[in-house]
């Protein structure tokens, strides 16, 4: 009898100890990439920055940014974040030819903000 008991008593501690590992929430507030219009921006999550530098274009030519500097002003952005339970405010179109605040925020609640940056060189 006692060694059934000790049985069972170790199946509820096994069960009770493996039921419960989401009890810990992540804080994760990395972003792990950022591109518009497919153009990667370079993301530094200890400065809470993503940039990304667009050479001068030669004569109406766009190399690295499909429709020119205007097309920077679109809804055609992705984020990526580090962890799947991590969200962030941007959405509907924004105009990349300024700095735009993204706000991650994990699925503790701790937040951190970054700041994508666009540079367009001059025609």
């Amino acid at each position: 009898m006692k060694s059934k008991l000790f049985v069972v008593a170790m199946f509820v501690a096994v069960v009770a100890f493996t039921a419960c590992p989401g009890d810990k929430k992540s804080s994760e507030t990395g972003i792990e990439s950022f591109t518009v219009h497919g153009v990667s921006y370079t993301v530094d999550n200890n400065a809470g920055t993503l940039f990304k530098a667009y050479p001068k274009p030669s004569q109406d030519t766009w190399t690295d940014l499909p429709g020119g500097p205007s097309s920077l002003n679109t809804a055609t952005y992705v984020v990526t974040l580090k962890h799947e339970k991590a969200t962030h405010n941007l959405s509907g179109t924004r105009d990349f030819r300024n700095p735009v605040q993204i706000i991650v925020t994990a699925e503790d609640g701790a937040t951190k903000t970054y700041t994508v940056t666009s540079e367009v060189g001059e025609l």
